[in-house]
């Protein structure tokens, strides 16, 4: 029998050549992330929310003929076989390693406070495919707006790292953004420039949010939140599919 000497053991357990590898390892790591000041993170960032996570038009199609199929497709998504679910994998990474953590979510938070630009979003999805047509991409008989999807992949960004964005006054989001988006697309349902050719992709992405924020409410919110999603999953509009 081999026996290993206590003369090769390092002080943290293990033989001195990997306890140095490791070492080298995490050295390497610190310095790809302070890279740039900070900017190698502020990239892997935008590339995970601005471009991997942000809908294709193949997964809006498949949303159109068969929301429910669709539904089913990204619950099982794997990061091995669809880029949305990769960057998501992405996303994670940085909120939790060390080095990244902190740029990561404060980049994040930044985005999220940018409320002005989610109520333009909520506006547009409300409005008619005439109009929505003239900065979307068409999907068939569908269609559908870029910035909707760019705030449908910060919503799912949000949603995927809410347990990392503890800090996060996610009620005072809901007051100032999410509940007034949900205000306007509700009242867009009802109102006769609606049209069905519009698919519900925020309707759909905010009330998941809402889901993954739930743990984060306060008792006195709770009423307010409780009264938005009921009054989305009370619509009967053509876009209440099985998705939403």
């Amino acid at each position: 029998n081999r026996r290993l000497h206590s003369s090769n053991i390092s002080s943290k357990g293990g033989p001195p050549a990997l306890a140095a590898d490791i070492e080298a390892g995490r050295s390497a790591r610190s310095n790809f992330f302070a890279g740039g000041g900070g900017k190698v993170v502020e990239d892997l960032v935008g590339v995970s929310v601005g471009w991997m996570m942000v809908a294709r038009v193949e997964d809006l199609e498949r949303w159109g003929e068969d929301p429910e199929g669709y539904t089913v497709d990204v619950s099982r998504s794997s990061p091995d076989a669809d880029v949305r679910a990769a960057g998501q994998g992405l996303l994670l990474a940085l909120v939790e390693a060390e080095e990244s953590k902190s740029l990561a979510l404060n980049l994040l938070a930044t985005r999220m406070r940018d409320y002005d630009e989610q109520r333009s979003a909520a506006e547009r999805e409300a409005r008619s495919a005439s109009e929505t047509e003239r900065g979307g991409i068409g999907v068939g008989k569908y269609v559908c707006d870029l910035e909707i999807l760019k705030w449908d992949a910060i919503y799912t960004a949000a949603g995927v790292a809410s347990s990392s964005l503890s800090g996060f006054e996610f009620v005072e989001w809901f007051g100032n953004s999410l509940g007034p988006s949900l205000t306007v697309i509700i009242q867009g349902a009802a109102s006769s420039n609606s049209n069905n050719s519009i698919l519900p992709v925020l309707r759909h992405r905010i009330v998941w949010l809402l889901g993954c924020w739930v743990s984060s409410l306060d008792a006195p919110s709770r009423p307010q939140v409780y009264a938005a999603l009921a009054s989305v999953l009370s619509l009967t509009d053509a876009k209440s599919d099985a998705a939403v």
